[in-house]
């Protein structure tokens, strides 16, 4: 009509519907007050979402420039005054938690040592999401579960038509018939070597996520004989396919909300066992107080005062980890929650992440140690748990 041939008015046309469905595809995976639009057309390699991210520096698990440009800000003040003494049973349960048991289920979920998964001897060099070592590895936790007596199951999810599992084990106040208040401790079980698209050989993840991982098991063990208040539950979370985008954790708040989950405080447990220095520093995650989750930051921060812990807990009050470890679904959903690392700094960020060499030999263990500690402290006083007597 204006000169133009039909074939370039045909081809314009395919042109803007695929940029259309570029940016439809972006926007699904985008939050839009706080809730989260998930189908099996957000988990494709193109369109990948949250998770760790590519920057001028390669990938990483922390926004580089919000770091920078954050450092020297000003944080809320914690009141560290009136600090209670410390629960006479907490101090015997930490006094339990040791560094060579620490460091050998470290390794046996690394693949540096062989472990026994139902019958079979069997290393678990690469826990990827595309490979079959990751559901061993959810059998070998499955047995840790049991073997104290805990409900434990998988729970199931869908991407791109293929069938994953999240893990999750539960421990239960008595029920009075009111909808329970859920507290999470969290992890993610997946491994990866820089490779997250192909099914890895070898993705030790010692550090990335195998800290947080063998952490949620000894908080558990750690509860096992406490007896929580009626109508609590903690739930034990191992989420896969985090480092493809927080596919588990995703799917799980998901149904969470659909549920009407009454979630307090989700604890996420990811990279804890990597420390540059002897200060051992390591930060805390409330993406500056999102739903007001700085109150869990407080908490952490006055627990370790409590106990005597040797840590140097940093309340980093920026959004560097926005939408890049599993408690970001949760806090999306407008729950509270925190991601507990290690220093995500340039100066102090492991430089083993996504290599072969993330292993329990590159961890300071004593730092790794009191995170385990400082975690079982909090989680046992945040869910008010105690010894039967004492209930």
């Amino acid at each position: 009509m204006f000169g133009i041939d039909t074939s370039v008015l045909i081809a314009l046309l395919l042109i803007a519907v695929a940029v259309g469905a570029v940016f439809a595809a972006k926007r699904r995976n985008n939050i839009d007050n706080r809730v989260i639009v998930v189908s099996d057309e957000d988990f494709d390699p193109v369109h990948r979402g949250w998770g760790h991210r590519h920057d001028d520096e390669g990938p990483c698990k922390f926004d580089r420039n919000e770091v920078r440009r954050t450092m020297h800000n000003a944080v809320p003040p914690i009141d560290m005054s009136n600090i209670p003494a410390p629960e006479a049973f907490v101090q015997k349960l930490l006094k339990c938690v040791n560094a060579d048991e620490l460091a050998e289920l470290v390794a046996g979920l690394s693949g540096e040592k062989p472990v026994y998964v139902g019958d079979q001897h069997v290393t678990l060099k690469s826990r990827s999401t595309h490979g079959p070592g990751v559901w061993l590895a959810m059998t070998w936790l499955e047995q840790f579960y049991r073997s104290l007596g805990i409900e434990v199951k998988r729970i199931p999810y869908k991407v791109g038509g293929e069938t994953l599992f999240n893990l999750e084990a539960i421990k239960r106040g008595k029920s009075t018939g009111k909808k329970p208040k859920v507290y999470i401790a969290g992890s993610h079980l997946d491994s990866t070597a820089g490779n997250t698209w192909s099914n890895e050989k070898v993705a030790p993840g010692a550090d990335d996520d195998g800290s947080g991982t063998i952490a949620v098991l000894k908080l558990a063990e750690a509860m096992k004989d406490l007896v929580l208040p009626d109508d609590v539950e903690v739930r034990y979370l191992h989420f896969t396919g985090e480092e493809q985008g927080l596919w588990g954790s995703k799917k799980y708040a998901q149904a969470c909300k659909a549920a009407g989950d009454n979630i307090i405080h989700m604890w996420q447990c990811d990279m804890i066992g990597y420390c540059r220095t002897e200060e051992h520093m390591f930060d805390i995650h409330d993406n500056v107080d999102q739903n007001g989750s700085h109150e869990m930051t407080v908490l952490l921060v006055r627990t370790i005062a409590q106990y005597g812990l040797n840590l140097k807990p940093i309340d980093t009050h920026n959004r560097a980890v926005e939408g890049r470890s599993d408690h970001a679904p949760f806090t999306a959903y407008g729950w509270k929650g925190v991601l507990v690392s290690e220093r995500f700094t340039d100066e102090d960020f492991t430089p083993y992440y996504h290599t072969t060499e993330d292993r329990v030999g590159k961890f300071r263990m004593p730092f790794y140690v009191a995170i385990v500690q400082a975690m079982i402290a909090t989680l046992i006083h945040d869910s008010g748990a105690k010894p039967a007597g004492l209930r």
